[in-house]
């Protein structure tokens, strides 16, 4: 399939509105970065509320809305088949599905060898799935599996589930805007204008603040994070803490906070549409996970030139590179004293002592933001991640087995 030529690409994913998390803000910047290179981009989903319209128009791309697959075969049945019916009418040349491969079976029966299925994978989808009976889904059906990173490949492959040959690493990506160095001018009007529009975050220009947009889904490390922050409270008493997003752990970290009384000083404001306010607002971000799991707030954080604060098991090796030397499918790795800070993973104490350290040394904070900003941005931009899935997709690519060699 010629690459160049303007084609028909379908987005199909059950979860996209409200855009309250990682996956769907990636969604959306994709299909967007599809149609900015001339595409003509459909999104597939589920109806989210009674009364919108079926068919809409986002960003840059059409929005379809379907049956909701409600629990048990009778809702998948009507939401599937809602969903080849869409698809027939739009007449795909390229398929791009996103989950654990519910409906990649309905999918390729409708439109055959000939168009080209592709799957995303992340991490958060696969946790889904292994709570499901769709643990034996056949991802073989599709031409290849896109996966956002080494850790979810690899889980993958010990599900012992029948995979295609080519299994791709590629990570998530951000949109950001190409300003200038960071400024208290800047941050201070930020914060002036994330007071006026949420109360909640009401915040002085002089106060310290802290970020985490970490995954609270059981890896236990934003809970680290607020017990350490009782250590940062102790040299920074009107310090804040901003604990953005959602999950199956929150009411966990909502505990820990009231069991530490610091309802005031750590907040959990849930999700935004635009982290660009607050990343402009912020002092530090951190990224306390035990475990090395993909974040987009992370990437977003660095993009916008926040000095990132991460454990040292937060980091996955490298295992992938493109031509340019760019990391492929995997967190970005920050290093001491060059691209941030580092802190022992699941030490409260070392944690708070390391933030509190950051937010004392200003002028080391913004030289190893910018630094990251610099060295990261190029791999993390969504033009160039947006080229790669296209490259997949219609068949402009390398191959890589799923043991990590590359195809012959």
């Amino acid at each position: 399939m010629n690459s160049t030529k303007p084609q028909r690409i379908a987005i199909i994913s059950r979860r996209f509105w409200p855009i309250s998390g990682p996956t769907e803000h990636f969604i959306a910047d994709l299909a967007a970065q599809f149609s900015i290179e001339g595409h003509r981009v459909e999104l597939f989903t589920a109806a989210w509320q009674k009364g919108w319209p079926e068919e809409c128009s986002f960003r840059e791309f059409g929005v379809q809305r379907l049956s909701r697959p409600s629990s048990g075969p009778w809702g998948t049945y009507r939401y599937q088949r809602a969903l080849v019916r869409a698809l027939d009418r739009f007449q795909p040349d390229a398929v791009l599905l996103f989950g654990g491969g519910e409906d990649l079976a309905p999918v390729r029966k409708l439109v055959g060898d000939a168009v080209p299925c592709v799957i995303r994978v992340d991490h958060r989808s696969l946790k889904r799935i292994n709570r499901t009976s769709q643990k034996n889904v056949r991802l073989n059906l599709a031409n290849s599996v896109l996966c956002d990173s080494l850790r979810t490949r690899n889980e993958l492959v010990m599900r012992n589930t029948e995979l295609p040959k080519e299994i791709f690493l590629v990570s998530d990506a951000v949109s950001y805007r190409n300003e200038h160095r960071r400024s208290l001018v800047r941050q201070a009007n930020s914060r002036t204008a994330l007071g006026d529009a949420h109360p909640i975050l009401r915040i002085d220009p002089a106060q310290p603040l802290v970020v985490t947009g970490a995954p609270m889904d059981g890896d236990g490390g934003v809970c680290d994070l607020v017990r350490s922050w009782k250590i940062v409270l102790e040299s920074f008493p009107k310090g804040k803490l901003w604990i953005l997003g959602d999950g199956p752990r929150s009411r966990k970290v909502w505990d820990t906070i009231t069991d530490h009384d610091m309802v005031y000083s750590a907040i959990m404001p849930g999700y935004f549409d635009d982290f660009g306010e607050i990343f402009q607002a912020a002092d530090l971000y951190v990224h306390p996970q035990r475990s090395p799991v993909n974040c987009r707030c992370l990437l977003e954080a660095i993009a916008n030139q926040v000095c990132p604060l991460v454990t040292s098991s937060s980091m996955e090796p490298i295992a992938e590179l493109d031509s340019k030397g760019h990391r492929i499918g995997e967190m970005v790795e920050i290093q001491r004293d060059a691209t941030g800070f580092i802190a022992p993973a699941g030490n409260s104490m070392a944690m708070g002592e390391a933030i509190t350290m950051a937010l004392r040394n200003s002028e080391t904070r913004n030289r190893l933001g910018n630094h990251a900003a610099k060295r990261f941005r190029p791999a993390i931009d969504i033009d160039r991640i947006a080229k790669r899935f296209l490259n997949v997709m219609l068949g402009v690519h390398q191959a890589e087995s799923a043991t990590g060699a590359p195809l012959s």
